[in-house]
């Protein structure tokens, strides 16, 4: 009897964790969501506006059906540590500590239903990873890149793409806003262009850096310049003192008729002249 209890716990145990494991798996990711929504408005929605155009009602990219569409709506932050929840007021250090608190204490303001979309699961060929710059890519995986599985990446944008025309528009509009959004969003799935990021952008903090760098770069260079200038005017004066009681003059004549000094007791230089190299 024992034993068929602690079987019995056993197996409900592994039963329930099952269950959380295929729930998380299962959750719509709001960071790869967030992730997605970016994308989309500085390439899809970007066009749209661009055309003053509205996609289509069967349009699965639409913003409205967004299942978080209503929470990133009610996200408020005046600097990066400091995230403010509009619905309660409440603040947080990070977006993801906010995102928790959506999830524990707002979970009525996600979208449900057969309208509700989730967009991380786009994130397949919008490459949010690459975007994103989660995902370093090696040597190998571009060199065994499948073009093939990459051909049905497109055909799914692509086909998504066409279903976000609006109705409205003749043949040709359509044709060419297609072709538009093609290029912007679907051109990218193919081995050559599947790593790039068309939207990459270098960190504020990384252009101040660069900024700094070049200040000091100039100074160290308008340093060198008066400390060289400074030498060379050096080297021009006429008479150089030494603490031995030397003078030294600068000879005008050629090398073979210098005049030498030699140093006295009384401090004074007798300049004996020698004569030519030419005449020893």
């Amino acid at each position: 009897m024992r034993w068929n209890m602690e079987w019995f716990l056993s197996l409900l145990t592994v039963v329930t964790l099952g269950q959380l494991v295929r729930c998380e798996e299962n959750r719509c990711s709001r960071s790869r969501s967030r992730v997605a929504r970016s994308i989309l408005d500085k390439s899809f929605q970007d066009i749209m506006r661009k055309e003053e155009l509205s996609p289509g009602t069967e349009c699965l990219l639409k913003p409205e059906r967004n299942m978080y569409w209503d929470d990133e709506r009610h996200k408020w932050s005046e600097i990066a540590n400091n995230w403010n929840c509009l619905y309660c007021g409440k603040s947080f250090y990070n977006e993801q500590f906010l995102d928790k608190h959506y999830d524990n204490r707002h979970g009525s303001t996600v979208l449900t239903g057969p309208e509700a979309v989730c967009l991380a699961d786009h994130c397949d060929y919008l490459r949010c990873d690459i975007i994103a710059s989660t995902k370093k890519t090696s040597f190998w995986e571009e060199a065994l890149c499948k073009q093939k599985d990459l051909l049905v990446l497109r055909k799914k944008c692509q086909n998504i793409m066409k279903s976000c025309i609006p109705s409205h528009i003749t043949d040709a509009e359509k044709n060419s806003l297609l072709d538009k959004l093609d290029d912007t969003v679907c051109s990218f799935l193919t081995c050559e262009k599947y790593w790039e990021n068309p939207y990459k952008e270098v960190p504020p903090s990384r252009t101040a850096a660069y900024f700094i760098a070049g200040i000091f770069t100039v100074f160290g260079f308008i340093m060198y310049y008066v400390m060289a200038c400074s030498h060379l005017y050096a080297d021009e004066k006429e008479f150089l003192g030494d603490s031995d009681g030397f003078v030294r003059e600068r000879s005008k004549l050629p090398d073979s008729r210098r005049y030498v000094s030699y140093p006295t007791n009384q401090g004074q230089s007798i300049r004996n002249r020698q004569g030519m190299v030419g005449d020893r």
